[in-house]
């Protein structure tokens, strides 16, 4: 797990949720150094009961990382080879 989002449930009929499952989410995340988004407390009026835990806002994101991006020609060649394999019965 390299994120964890918690809300509560909003709208009509959203049930309650308790102040002790969210600090333990959060005390699992700080062991296992997983970022921790709190998003709401939820319920019929969320901009009411806040986006606050103790006092403060959670608005942690995982690292971002790097990932390779082929070009144009990259993906062309790549679809090629995919399609190449079709042929020959390798991909069903």
């Amino acid at each position: 797990i390299n994120w964890v989002i918690v809300g509560g449930e909003s709208g009509a009929g959203a049930r309650p949720m308790k102040k002790s499952w969210v600090l333990s989410i959060r005390n699992q995340c700080r062991r296992a150094k997983v970022p921790f988004f709190f998003k709401q407390w939820g319920g019929v009026r969320k901009s009411e009961t806040g986006r606050s835990l103790d006092g403060k806002t959670y608005n942690e994101f995982p690292q971002r990382t790097e990932a390779p991006v082929m070009d144009h020609q990259e993906r062309l060649v790549a679809i090629g080879e995919i399609e190449s394999l079709r042929t020959v019965g390798a991909l069903h």
